[in-house]
């Protein structure tokens, strides 16, 4: 069992830095990073790919909001609305490579993030006596920030091992399935299951799924008859 800790927040004269936002920062920070870095690997310039990080952040943040009416950030809306912006700028340039980049960075973006989420507390699932239960002063729970955290970095040991291996668009589609598939899992550890949450994570497995398909299809040789 974990401990229950309160969160973790730190005082800068007028203002309180809270852990979660700390998180925030330090993941769009890093992944900004991360995406300038690693996009020469990809074939895509740097500033672009700055520039689509940009977009999909503002996109993903809006549509947060939105689906969230204005009552926090809801995490289905910001995944629609990054990949959204992500899947526009692609098809614009008709670049499985783009895609393949940020299929490499969201994983890491996740695990920082979703770590700011668990020293939140603000995902409490259900009951359990599970090893990675916190012991709320209510009763031993699920914190879901955690599990999210793991199953996203476990994606990332994947993404890390593919990358440059496979056809272009897979690695993107391999990030997209399995971040979906272990969301659907989690999500149903919740002390409330979202059908919202529960449809969009399908949607995704399955779209994933298809591209991986789709693309190595698309590359095998085809034979002639004779």
């Amino acid at each position: 069992m974990i401990p229950y800790f309160p969160q973790p927040s730190w005082s800068v004269g007028p203002f309180t830095i809270h852990a979660f936002g700390a998180a925030a920062a330090v993941a769009l920070v890093f992944s900004y990073w991360l995406t300038l870095r690693r996009a020469p690997a990809f074939g895509i310039k740097s500033t672009e790919a700055g520039t689509v990080f940009v977009a999909a952040t503002v996109m993903g943040l809006a549509a947060a909001w939105i689906v969230a009416r204005g009552a926090g950030m809801s995490g289905s809306g910001l995944a629609i609305g990054a990949a959204a912006a992500v899947g526009i700028a692609a098809w614009r340039r008709r670049s499985w490579e783009l895609l393949d980049l940020f299929g490499f960075v969201f994983p890491f973006l996740l695990v920082i993030v979703r770590t700011g989420c668990f020293f939140a507390h603000d995902h409490v699932g259900r009951r359990t006596d599970n090893w990675l239960g916190v012991q709320f002063p209510g009763g031993t729970r699920f914190d879901l920030g955690l599990q999210y955290a793991l199953s996203a970095a476990g994606v990332g040991v994947v993404v890390l091992i593919a990358r440059g291996r496979a056809v272009p668009g897979v690695l993107f589609g391999i990030a997209m399935a399995l971040l979906a598939i272990t969301r659907l899992v989690i999500v149903r550890l919740g002390s409330s299951i979202s059908v919202m949450d529960e449809v969009v994570a399908g949607i995704a497995f399955l779209v994933g799924c298809q591209i991986v398909l789709g693309r190595i299809l698309s590359t095998r040789p085809r034979s002639h008859a004779a």
